[in-house]
């Protein structure tokens, strides 16, 4: 019946679209590095990805990608999370330690 029982949880149903490159899609990055993360959206949009702190590379996520938004979309959503700055610079998503 697709309910839980009392204290767990049913994985997302966005989940099951991971790795599907279809429009309107989502992928579900469940404690993955940011570094992998945006290397997988980085191919997406056909673009690299440049680190300027080595820190920020090792955070991980838990984060729901909607593969039908923009790049810049996607960066200022990612922009939420406090600890990375994120910015295109020359077609080149650019990811800085944040506040």
């Amino acid at each position: 019946d697709g309910k839980a029982p009392a204290g767990r949880s049913v994985a997302p149903r966005t989940q099951q679209a991971q790795g599907q490159d279809e429009g309107g899609e989502s992928v579900t990055f469940d404690n993955q590095t940011l570094e992998s993360m945006l290397a997988e959206m980085a191919a997406y949009y056909r673009t690299e990805v440049v680190f300027r702190s080595d820190k920020v590379r090792r955070l991980r996520f838990h984060y729901i990608w909607r593969k039908e938004e923009t790049l810049q979309q996607t960066v200022k959503r990612l922009n939420y999370f406090e600890h990375m700055k994120i910015t295109v610079e020359d077609g080149r998503i650019i990811v800085d330690e944040g506040k």
